[in-house]
């Protein structure tokens, strides 16, 4: 399991944006607005691991399972999985440096802000 503390960056018109650095790669996070309480976290608690190892259930504010869409030069880019009416986070583009290698086809992310 591989886990990140991120600062909140920025506001946009329907999501909120927390950033960390992993080994000199901008990792955003990005969270819909309407899952987050009205108190916005100055800063979460991210985890990532690998789906096939089966991890272990976590008393998350926020949990998603994304699948692997696409590896371009510094990061690859998960996506969640189910109606994107439902995903309770965004596409994340995460480093290299913060995923198992080989890279998993699917991860389970949790988040924490309490």
């Amino acid at each position: 399991m591989h886990q990140y503390k991120l600062l909140h960056n920025k506001e946009t018109k329907n999501k909120h944006r927390w950033i960390c650095h992993v080994d000199d790669v901008e990792f955003y996070f990005y969270i819909p607005k309407h899952v987050l309480p009205d108190d916005i976290p100055d800063s979460i608690r991210v985890t990532i691991e690998d789906e096939s190892q089966n991890p272990r259930e976590a008393a998350a504010q926020l949990r998603a399972v994304v699948k692997l869409v696409d590896e371009p030069t510094k990061t690859a880019r998960y996506c969640p999985v189910g109606d994107p009416e439902e995903w309770v986070i965004g596409q994340p583009y995460i480093p290299y440096g913060a995923l198992p290698h080989p890279l998993p086809k699917r991860l389970v992310i949790n988040v924490f802000w309490k």
